[in-house]
């Protein structure tokens, strides 16, 4: 896991570049394009993952800080858990037994 810090208008990655990691949005905002048009602005809480990549894991489309933004980097063996356990699952908490005095 790396904290970085984006200025505005500076590139998180481009089209067609390999994908190492999925990146965290802490704080400002990432606008995502495809084609040199804006499709999605991503912002705090949200996650720049697998969905803006293709078959080979290169990323389909551009990213740039639209304002100071500071992001979490997640890869290596934190990636490597993250893709074996995404997206999160909710325990399932069993019910208890019928109790021996209900109807």
């Amino acid at each position: 896991l790396r904290p970085v810090h984006y200025r505005k208008d500076e590139s998180l990655f481009t089209a067609r570049t390999h994908a190492q990691s999925i990146i965290a949005v802490q704080r400002g905002s990432v606008l995502v394009k495809q084609d040199g048009e804006a499709v999605r602005e991503f912002g705090p809480g949200q996650i720049l993952d697998g969905s803006l990549q293709d078959a080979n894991g290169c990323w389909t489309c551009e990213a740039t800080a639209s304002q100071p933004t500071d992001v979490l980097i997640v890869r290596g063996a934190a990636l490597a858990l993250f893709q074996n356990t995404w997206p999160p699952v909710a325990a399932t908490i069993p019910s208890p037994p019928p109790s021996a005095s209900s109807p």
